[in-house]
């Protein structure tokens, strides 16, 4: 029963979609007579309309291109997390997401869902094999603070000591991230690192590594395409917008930087 009132509120919550769509499919379908029989393009532009209308809100096309991203790398496997744990562990690279808030004291870090996700994989392979955690990006607009220091504190208060944490606060984008820290891990002399950002961002930030010469193990985390679809998926939703433009970020991310000879 909860399920069903779970899925009925999806479907109401973007009530408002309905009307719009039926206007556009009755202007489409509606009988050919008058200015509409004579102007056939003005049927097609109804149709296009309500078809992107449609794509944008329904949950299974964005769905869709985010699993084609999150399928690409596999999690590590418990062997490999073992053989991690040797010779005092890797380097975890965690690279930072979040936004600022402009506040009248200056900007203020705020972590979102997927800074959230990362920290906690980030925190809980170093639970199992040891190392270091490195933090990378998103500095603030005034140099007061970073993303990256916000996460360091919140796997402190995790429980990760201070010496196994470092920092790279000066990076703004996915490429700075390794570029800086590719310098970073150089000068600790750490032999193995991992790799750790949400499953959608890999495909981008694993390959502009690879690019640069890094060896570096994947470790996918904040998965969010469905495994399972449902028939709701179909029916225009409130949220598909939101992950809609995520996903096509992060195809075009790739792109441009193929495109620029980064990954």
């Amino acid at each position: 029963m909860h399920a069903f009132v779970s899925d009925l509120a999806d479907v109401l919550s973007a009530f408002a979609l309905y009307p719009l769509l039926a206007c556009l499919l009755a202007a489409t379908l509606g009988p050919w007579r008058g200015a509409t029989r004579r102007r056939p393009l003005r049927r097609v532009a109804w149709a296009a309309t309500a078809a992107a209308i449609w794509v944008v809100h329904a949950p299974a096309w964005p769905n869709h291109l985010v699993a084609l991203l999150e399928q690409r790398h596999a999690p590590l496997s418990a062997a490999d997390e073992a053989r991690l744990a040797t010779n005092g562990g890797p380097t975890i690279l965690v690279l930072a997401s979040g936004w600022f808030r402009a506040t009248a004291e200056g900007p203020r870090a705020q972590l979102d869902a997927a800074t959230w996700a990362r920290t906690q994989a980030g925190v809980r392979l170093w639970q199992r094999s040891g190392g270091r955690l490195l933090f990378s990006g998103a500095p603030a607009s005034d140099g007061s603070g970073s993303v990256a220091r916000e996460m360091a504190e919140l796997a402190r208060a995790w429980g990760v000591p201070a010496d196994r944490i470092a920092l790279e606060e000066a990076s703004g984008n996915t490429r700075e991230n390794l570029v800086n820290s590719s310098a970073m891990l150089g000068r600790m002399g750490q032999a193995t690192t991992v790799l750790v950002t949400s499953a959608m961002h890999m495909p981008r930030a694993l390959a502009a590594a690879e690019r640069l010469g890094m060896r570096v193990l994947p470790f996918p985390c904040d998965y969010r395409a469905d495994e399972i679809s449902s028939w709701r998926d179909w029916l225009p939703t409130n949220s598909a917008p939101a992950m809609l433009d995520a996903a096509l970020h992060e195809w075009a991310g790739l792109w441009v930087y193929r495109w620029r000879g980064w990954a």
